[in-house]
């Protein structure tokens, strides 16, 4: 499919005052100097902000007081201005909500040239910001001036506890018939370098969503838990922290899917296997673990699960939804909608920890959908394209088939139904027989009973059917806490003294 160029706005300020599109005409150019044949097709983003700090470019998540508008453009003649039409573009509805002559604006342009979704990608054009009053001007003027720069951490160098890992995984490449690489850092112990005999037991780390594979330096820069890690109060052992960030469509989650591929035999037949090898681990599955928090703590109970005699124990905090009747808010399997409940209320996907709601799930969506060349979420390498693409089957045209309609909300039955081989709860229940006596003494589950993103739901349900098995009995460990939101109570020291008392007794 050819890549299209996409004119996006995003407006951030939500007023009452319910308004028709401004006949506003905004004329973009690219400076002489950044133009070049790569440039004539590629994803055009403009962002309106109240804030001029940080640049809109830089602002956090969507929200429901943002806005987009979007053009497919095919070619962009090379000195021409582009000029489009709001009226006639991809819009999100809230944006007829917006009053847009109540003042001032901070605008800022951003060229995708990258290929990817991401506004932040290397190399992508962007514009200084500058202010705008929709009611003073209908000739606006923005000029490409910027380049994204490299990410400082692509390249990262080595240091003394922190080695970085990249292989060609075949299993990967195979699938996707390209070199495909896999990486991570690994966070050696303290004893290390000083006992070269030494093998170690290993604990696998999962970021949250899209996290780098250059998290290890973050823990290296941090004084309070270096130097407890130099100590020898610190556990002995290899900490791998596979990268998320280099996903086909968003973060891989380590799991086999029919469109992402291999990733969970690319982890444990190519990549720890390696790393095992290369720095001294012990290379024993009563010696490996599996640990993290968000995505982290749902794949850290998918890969004890789906693989339960290749870890010996999974610490998974505020997992990512592990029973689909409750995707957050969204029940997959009964419900009719992903935006609205039964009762037509938009469900929102975040929340404080009093309960005040944040974000809904279709303002949440709708940026993915913007952000996406293909104006859907399924390819926006966002949060629920991400979650779509693992769950999801490959459709005819390659990609994967959207789970839920991405302006409707509009649950896709047939999709949902390939989901329930990444239901958690659901393979428990199927499998308990068989599964309980491998995952005896390897579950341990936090969560925050008022997590910022309802995923306390579906961990309530498993924990229901954890405390009433029979043959075997679970003894899994799964701990609410009140009050706590999301990761509150997760902690990289803490989870590795828990994995070193159970090395104790295992010895």
């Amino acid at each position: 499919m050819k890549k299209q160029l996409v004119l996006v706005l995003f407006l951030i300020g939500f007023s009452a005052t319910s308004q028709t599109i401004p006949n506003l005409k905004l004329n973009i150019s690219i400076q002489k100097s950044l133009y070049g044949e790569q440039n004539s097709k590629g994803r055009l983003i403009i962002f309106f902000s109240r804030n001029e700090n940080p640049a809109p470019l830089f602002q956090g998540s969507f929200s429901s007081d943002r806005i987009g508008f979007a053009i497919n453009v095919e070619n962009w003649q090379k000195g021409n201005n582009y000029q489009f039409d709001l009226e006639n573009s991809f819009h999100t509805e809230s944006g007829k909500m917006i009053n847009w002559n109540d003042g001032n604006w901070f605008i800022q342009a951003v060229y995708n040239i990258s290929g990817k979704p991401e506004f932040t990608a290397p190399g992508n054009l962007y514009s200084k910001v500058v202010k705008l009053n929709p009611a003073e001007n209908e000739d606006f003027q923005l000029e490409l001036s910027e380049t994204v720069r490299h990410r400082r951490n692509s390249n990262p160098e080595n240091s003394e506890f922190v080695k970085y890992v990249e292989i060609e995984s075949k299993l990967l490449s195979d699938f996707w018939n390209k070199p495909m690489k896999i990486r991570a850092s690994v966070l050696f112990p303290n004893s290390y370098e000083k006992n070269i005999d030494r093998k170690y037991p290993v604990s696998i780390n999962i970021g949250g969503y899209g996290s780098s594979w250059t998290r290890a330096s973050r823990l290296e820069r941090d004084s309070a838990f270096i130097n407890w890690w130099q100590s020898n109060e610190a556990p002995e052992i290899l900490v791998i922290f596979p990268d998320g960030s280099e996903g086909p469509y968003g973060d891989p989650y380590y799991v086999d899917s029919e469109n992402n591929g291999p990733y969970g035999k690319a982890l444990t037949e190519e990549l720890i296997p390696f790393i095992e090898k290369e720095y001294r681990g012990m290379a024993n599955p009563k010696f490996r673990f599996v640990e993290g928090c968000s995505t982290g703590g749902w794949v850290s109970l998918a890969l004890q699960i789906f693989y339960p005699e290749s870890f010996n124990g999974a610490w998974s905090y505020s997992a990512d939804p592990v029973d689909f009747h409750h995707m957050q808010l969204i029940n997959m399997y009964d419900g009719e909608n992903a935006f609205y409940n039964q009762s037509g209320y938009l469900m929102p996907s975040m929340r404080t920890i009093t309960g005040q709601p944040r974000l809904s799930i279709k303002d949440e969506v709708s940026g993915e959908n913007l952000r996406s060349f293909d104006n859907s979420y399924v390819t926006s390498n966002g949060q629920w394209g991400s979650w779509n693409a693992i769950y999801s089957p490959k459709g005819s045209d390659g990609k994967p088939v959207a789970a839920f309609d991405p302006i409707t909300g509009e649950i896709n039955k047939e999709a949902v139904e390939h989901w329930k081989k990444y239901d958690l709860l659901t393979i428990l229940k199927t499998n308990w027989t068989e599964l309980g006596p491998k995952l005896a003494g390897k579950l341990w589950i936090w969560m925050g009973d008022m997590d910022n993103f309802y995923l306390n739901n579906a961990m309530r349900e498993m924990d229901i059917f954890l405390k009433s098995t029979t043959n075997p009995v679970s003894d899994a460990v799964v701990n609410f806490e009140p009050t706590k939101g999301h990761c509150e109570g997760y902690d990289h020291r803490q989870v590795l003294e828990l994995i070193q008392q159970k090395i104790e007794k295992i010895k």
